[in-house]
């Protein structure tokens, strides 16, 4: 009996099993044909993400720029078969002529250009792709390269061409490595904060003129007194500020305690520099020049505060007169008067200022400057050497003219002086002449400044 169980049991397991093989073979082949029309669509649409090769061109035409987009390019292409434009081709064998007779890196950007425009007309050629990426490599722009040799790599070269690229890749990554270790750190943002009671005021950073007037954020319209032991700043509500002979402030008024500094953002090397505020000074040198080193560390923005330079004269201060006492002695007053030009000639020779004009001037006669500023070379004691525009250097010629201009009156007979008297000052006049001519021509400094300065607005 029991062996009958058993003989039908066995064909219904038997029976079973095969159902179930039956239902996994189909579930395989099912699975199977998707993914073959997966894998077929995917062929199609260059990896499900774009469309066909024409369409991906013509998005690229959009969007040059696009990275993935190239790359997708470059494989429909390799699948496609798609030949080579022959203006591409052309493009191609022109970049090679220029590019392997190129001297300077001026003819390796020439040859750049054709690589480019045989790219542009055929993305998935893997072998112009390579070229560029060797020509950028040469130029030195790493990181261009390293894109179009991956995209050479994309496009499906032959094996051995592919394994040439993977080295060109693994060269140019190197190359990009130690430029990235050698670059400089980036420059650091920092807050350049100056008194703006004037708002004629020049900032320097290490020489350079980094902020000229005019400046628009000005606290008031000042009306400024020049006292013995400094100055004071009156507005239309009274006394405004104060501030001693040493360049700092004694007296704010209240209202404008948050308004009396402009404040300028600078973006400075990691380093020591020195920023300066110069202002147009009203008694003595014109130039009036404070100055801060600071030190700059990389990733660490620092806020840099300029106070008013020292000795600064904030108002008109005007020089005292001087009177010749008569005399009718006239043999020594032709002396004092001769006296009195040789004296002002032998001083603006030797003025260093006068000197580190003359030579600007000399240079600039040469070569116009490409900005309307002029670097001259002043004295430690007067700012040192730093760029001036044409406002500075007018003050600068101002400043020379009422130190040593000599007026022509001093040629001058009185009425009832001798004959040999008013011929002996006669002969002085050329030379005074002379002498206030040498002071004239620093003007053309401030002709030459204001011209570049129209020429590069018309620009």
């Amino acid at each position: 009996m029991s062996e009958d169980v058993n003989a039908g049991a066995a064909p219904a397991g038997r029976s079973r099993r095969a159902l179930v093989l039956g239902l996994s073979l189909g579930l395989i082949a099912a699975l199977a044909a998707a993914v073959g029309t997966w894998l077929l669509v995917r062929d199609r649409l260059g990896g499900g993400a774009g469309g066909s090769l024409d369409e991906c061109l013509a998005a690229l035409e959009a969007n040059p720029d696009d990275a993935e987009l190239r790359e997708r390019i470059a494989k429909l292409g390799a699948r496609s078969g798609r030949p080579v434009p022959e203006e591409a081709r052309r493009h191609l064998a022109a970049a090679r002529e220029i590019f392997e007779s190129a001297g300077d890196i001026t003819a390796v950007g020439a040859a750049i250009e054709k690589y480019q425009a045989a790219v542009a007309l055929a993305p998935w050629w893997s072998e112009a792709n390579r070229d560029l990426g060797l020509a950028l490599e040469a130029a030195q722009r790493f990181e261009e390269a390293r894109a179009a040799l991956r995209l050479a790599l994309a496009a499906g070269p032959p094996a051995a061409d592919a394994r040439a690229i993977e080295e060109d890749v693994r060269r140019v990554e190197a190359a990009l490595t130690r430029a990235e270790a050698e670059a400089p750190p980036p420059d650091v943002a920092c807050e350049l904060v100056v008194p703006n009671v004037s708002a004629d005021y020049w900032t320097y950073l290490d020489g350079r003129l980094l902020s000229p007037p005019p400046h628009e954020k000005r606290t008031s319209a000042f009306t400024a007194i020049a006292m013995l032991d400094g100055w004071e700043a009156w507005d239309e509500r009274g006394l405004a500020v104060k501030g001693d002979s040493r360049g700092r402030l004694t007296f704010v008024r209240g209202d404008l305690q948050e308004k009396l500094y402009d404040t300028e953002v600078v973006f400075l090397e990691p380093g020591t520099h020195r920023i300066e505020l110069l202002l147009l000074n009203t008694d003595g040198f014109p130039l009036a020049c404070s100055s801060r080193d600071v030190e700059i560390s990389a990733g660490k923005p620092e806020i840099v505060r300029l106070d008013l330079p020292a000795g600064f004269r904030f108002g008109p201060n005007p020089r005292p007169a001087t009177a010749e006492l008569y005399s009718t002695d006239w043999q020594a007053l032709f002396n004092r008067r001769q006296a009195r030009l040789k004296d002002r000639m032998t001083a603006l020779a030797a003025d260093p200022v006068a000197r580190a004009l003359n030579e600007a001037l000399a240079g600039l006669r040469l070569a116009a400057p490409e900005r309307p500023v002029l670097m001259v070379d002043l004295p430690a004691e007067r700012g040192g050497p730093r760029e001036l525009d044409a406002r500075l250097v007018g003050a600068l010629v101002g400043y020379l003219r009422n130190e040593y201009q000599v007026y022509e009156a001093l040629a001058s007979a009185e009425a009832g002086s001798p004959a040999d008297f008013r011929e002996a000052l006669a002969r002085l006049l050329p030379l005074i002449q002379a002498h206030n001519a040498r002071i004239a021509a620093l003007e053309e400094i401030v002709r030459i400044l204001d011209k570049v300065k129209v020429d590069a607005a018309e620009e």
